[in-house]
């Protein structure tokens, strides 16, 4: 577990600097950690210590992910539209939402066919729906505020608007309401790492 935690702060640290072949070390590293080691020792990880882990899994694909975009970006033509697409959808997935965040301002800085091609993208995926889902989770807590599923929706659309305070606290307070409902734990992970 701390030598996760070590390779994770690694990454953090230096992936701007990394180049092919560190990038090549290190997938092979992540996938030790996340394959063969994982299963060795799944059995004796504690609830805390499995989301710690889905933290660190979720932060190196962050990361892996910003590479291959600075790329696109770079050297844009609207013919790269689908790789484009395929880069932000890893991005949407992965909830990185304060890429994101920096992808659409870098497009407005860039202009031109790159901007016109991240709005379209944006759209297709639904990106620019959470800002809307999130206000509609909101509205719906005041409404019922004793239903822990409302609760667990908050955090995971506030993920996507960068609320990591709200994420948190909506995560906790479905726990509350409900503690056998774990797998809002996973949002409060993501909450708490994202927010340092």
């Amino acid at each position: 577990m701390k030598s996760y935690e070590k390779f994770i702060n690694k990454v953090k640290q230096n992936h701007g600097k990394y180049n092919v072949e560190d990038w090549k070390k290190a997938d092979e590293k992540y996938k030790n950690f996340t394959g063969e080691w994982r299963q060795k020792f799944n059995d004796e990880f504690t609830l805390t210590e499995r989301g710690l882990l889905l933290a660190y899994d979720s932060e190196y694909k962050i990361y892996r992910l910003k590479e291959p975009l600075l790329d696109v970006i770079k050297s844009f033509k609207y013919d790269d539209y689908d790789k484009l697409k395929e880069q932000i959808s890893k991005y949407k997935n992965e909830k990185a939402e304060e890429d994101l965040k920096k992808l659409e301002q870098k497009a407005k800085e860039v202009g031109g066919e790159f901007e016109k091609a991240v709005n379209e993208i944006f759209k297709e995926l639904g990106i620019e729906e959470y800002d809307k889902a999130y206000e509609t989770g909101k509205k719906l807590i005041e409404l019922v505020a004793d239903d822990c599923n409302n609760y667990w929706n908050l955090s995971w659309y506030a993920l996507f608007v960068n609320k990591l305070h709200v994420v948190i606290n909506s995560a906790k307070k479905s726990l509350k309401l409900a503690p056998d409902k774990t797998g809002v734990y996973s949002n409060l992970v993501l909450g708490y790492v994202m927010n340092n």
